[in-house]
């Protein structure tokens, strides 16, 4: 659907409950990996990789490693799943979330970790926001 991806593997999580998890950054990205044995996961992000910020530094002086700071999000995950893409909306009554591509993801438990932004070089070109910010929002424990 649209510019959503999906992967995920046939084997099983302990639990049923599902998580999804918006942003695949430093927090969302751990979160995702330290779940993925436990409960159902959906990690969404635009991008198809982690972008290791401070691994890029280290770029600048050995070249060769700039392979090792984009970590494809598709194989991250044993159990759970990956989709491309960004939410554009949030229903809580209804715990669901929306893509921009127009699918509708439900949710057991939601989190947000939208991540921070910091000016280059620390990040990529072009970040929107000059100033750091870090978000990441768990509503209640995640009990399945």
């Amino acid at each position: 659907m649209g510019n959503s991806s999906s992967s995920s593997s046939s084997s099983t999580p302990k639990h049923a409950c599902q998580v999804v998890i918006v942003g695949g950054g430093y927090g969302g990205i751990q979160l995702a990996v330290q779940l993925d044995s436990y409960c159902k996961v959906i990690l969404i992000d635009p991008k198809d990789a982690f972008h290791h910020n401070v691994g890029a530094l280290r770029a600048i002086v050995e070249p060769a490693f700039i392979k090792k700071t984009l970590i494809p999000y598709e194989e991250t995950l044993k159990h759970g799943s990956f989709v491309k893409d960004r939410v554009v909306s949030c229903n809580i009554s209804r715990k669901t979330v929306t893509l921009a591509g127009g699918e509708e993801i439900s949710y057991d438990y939601l989190v947000f970790a939208c991540g921070s932004s910091i000016p280059f070089p620390g990040k990529l070109h072009g970040s929107k926001w000059p100033h750091t910010t870090v978000h990441i929002i768990i509503v209640s424990p995640i009990r399945c």
